[in-house]
């Protein structure tokens, strides 16, 4: 009976060992996007056209805030060799909803800021005065109701053509 509780005390101590260590960042989660997007100094819709280790070439779509041009290079937190703890890893082709933080003339991003992968649903968070490049990124497209009216009318118009060929 004595030597099961030293037992019991090593098996957990072994398991502790072996755990995987937790993750651990250098800053604070950022805000949910559509908190973060009130004070944000820059903001842009783009889509990643090259990427090395934590720097991005993105082609802008749209500015929601701040003044960027058509293409930006977005940095991690530093500019040493490889990746710092917190840095981003970025997607060629992917576009993003890009929240960076302004460093001097640097436009930097990590894990810790609202910047995510662009979904449909972000497209009602952009600004009414958000300057647009081209196509807009896309969204849900219209609404289930106004396709259904438009279908309606395509249908009525049908009929009423089939009906006057009648006579």
């Amino acid at each position: 009976m004595p030597i099961r509780r030293p037992l019991i005390a090593a098996a957990v101590l072994a398991m502790l060992a072996m755990a995987p260590p937790r993750a651990s960042a250098d800053c604070q989660p950022a805000d949910p996007i559509d908190q973060a997007l009130r004070t944000a100094p820059v903001a842009f819709v783009g889509t990643v056209t090259a990427s090395d280790g934590p720097i991005a070439t993105i082609e802008v779509r749209e500015v929601w805030a701040g003044d960027v041009g058509r293409t930006v290079e977005v940095r991690g937190s530093s500019d040493g060799p490889g990746f710092a703890e917190d840095d981003r890893t970025w997607t060629d082709g992917t576009t993003y909803l890009v929240l960076p933080w302004v460093d001097g003339d640097v436009l930097r991003d990590s894990w810790c800021t609202a910047t995510t992968e662009w979904r449909p649903e972000l497209a009602g968070l952009r600004p009414p005065g958000a300057t647009v490049y081209g196509p807009a990124a896309p969204d849900d497209g219209p609404p289930t109701a106004l396709l259904l009216l438009a279908a309606a009318a395509v249908i009525v118009l049908l009929i009423g053509a089939v009906a006057f060929a009648r006579r």
